[in-house]
This record gives structure tokens, sequence and C-alpha cells, in this order.
């Protein structure tokens, strides 16, 4: 089992998938829930294809906003990877896991009112899709980044063209997503996946300390690095789909019992 410590501490400076990606998770996400899952979305939230795009990326769109900087920390919940001496020894109480859980008490408790439950779908809909693009879930210590690389925020990627450092180019899909489409994706592809959070992080943790750290330097290198980067930000586009969507269909299968 991999080791790890958790950091909550470091902020993103970027966002995890870009719009394109967000949106992606969210139409698939629609077209997997079940029939009475979605009627009740269109019914509660009046979602259909259209709104579930602003809907997707609505923490994103507000991130300038100072009405709603306690959402910063809701992106992310980065876990210590690296020279154990320097991982951190506090850290900020909330984070992506917290957010998701949070924002499934809300939907499930019929007390809640109708901003509320606007909120917290949003919230839901946009963290999922956050944990699945693997550097939301880590941030890399080292004699180099003493205080951690901020999700690879700091990692610099100085012969990528297009890319300045390591999460940008993982937010985009590694290139994938400036030219991904609805048609590239199976539905229903995690049938058997938990439905845990908890382990779509740990999940996603160890892509990042196997698959993405560390890119090669070469340039013929990094084409290769390049190309698998793609096929993983694919099945972790798809994953993130399929799970938000059984995370639904069980908020709102319990939610009418």
């Amino acid at each position: 089992m991999i080791k790890f410590l958790f950091l909550f501490g470091i902020s993103s400076l970027t966002m995890a998938w870009n719009a394109k990606g967000h949106q992606l998770v969210a139409e698939l996400a629609l077209t997997d829930v079940k029939p009475e899952t979605k009627r009740l979305l269109q019914k509660e939230f009046h979602i259909a294809n259209t709104d579930i795009y602003h809907v997707a990326t609505w923490m994103d769109d507000v991130r300038r906003d100072r009405q709603y900087a306690h959402l910063r920390y809701q992106h992310y919940i980065n876990l210590s990877f690296g020279q154990a001496s320097r991982f951190p020894k506090q850290y900020p109480k909330q984070n992506a896991l917290t957010a998701i859980e949070s924002a499934r008490q809300v939907l499930l408790n019929p007390a809640s009112s109708q901003p509320e439950k606007i909120m917290a779908l949003r919230i839901l809909i946009h963290v999922i899709a956050d944990i699945h693009q693997p550097l939301h879930v880590v941030s890399y210590y080292s004699k180099r980044y003493p205080h951690g690389d901020k999700g690879g925020n700091l990692y610099l990627l100085p012969k990528v063209k297009n890319y300045h450092h390591l999460h940008q180019f993982w937010d985009d899909g590694a290139g994938y997503l400036s030219q991904a489409k609805l048609s590239d994706f199976s539905a229903n592809a995690c049938k058997n996946d938990s439905l845990l959070p908890f382990q779509w992080v740990q999940d996603s943790y160890a892509i990042a300390v196997h698959e993405v750290y560390f890119p090669p330097y070469s340039k013929v290198k990094m084409q290769s690095y390049q190309l698998k980067s793609q096929g993983v930000a694919k099945l972790q586009i798809q994953k993130a789909a399929c799970h938000l969507a059984a995370y639904l269909d069980d908020i709102y299968s319990n939610a009418r019992t």
C-alpha cells in the first residue's frame, strides 16, 4: 500500500481540468445517471444538457470573487509525496473530501433550502471531477521544493510547447482535451468501482506518483510521455463522469427512501 500523509495546506494555483474537461465530465455523467435521477435533476434544478456546462464550471468561474473565497480549499486534497522530513505538520480543515461530504449531506437533508441544494450540487459536480485530476491530490516535497510543488504548479516544463508547468499540462489532459469529444467515451465504465471518494483520491494519488511524476526532459521521450498521459487523462475523465453519476444515483435513491 502506498504510504502518504495528508497535505491540506497547499493552495492550487490553477484549475483542475480546464472548462472543457469539467463540461465533459458533467455531460457524460448526465447520460450515465438513472432516468429517475435525471428526472429529479431536471425537476429540482432545471438541469439539462446545456445548463450542466454552467453548473460544472461555476466553482472556477467564481474563484476570484471574494464572496466565495471560502471555496478555495475545496478544489483539492493534496497527499504529500517525496521527502517525508519536509512534510507539513498542520493542515486546514477544509478540502475536497470534506466538500463532497458536506454537499452530500445537504442534498440528502429534506430541510435544506433550494439555494443550499443548488450550491451543494455545483460543488459536488465540480469537486468530484477535480479529484480525478492526479495533480489535485498530491504535492511533491524535495530539496528543490521544500514547501511542496503545489500540485505541480511549481514543477516547470521548460521544453514543452504551450505549457509552463506540470499542473497546467495535466489540466489540459496533456493536450488531449483540446480535441476531446463526447463520442470518445463509453457509458458506465466503472460499474464495479468503489463509491467512496477517498478511494478515488487514493487512485489518483497512485497515478500521480507512478505516471505523472517525473516527466522526461528529452524531446523524443517527452512526446512518448505526452501520448501516454493523454490516454491516462481520457480514462480519468471517463472515471470521473461514471463515479459522479453513480454518486448522484446513490444520493437520490437514499433521498427518496
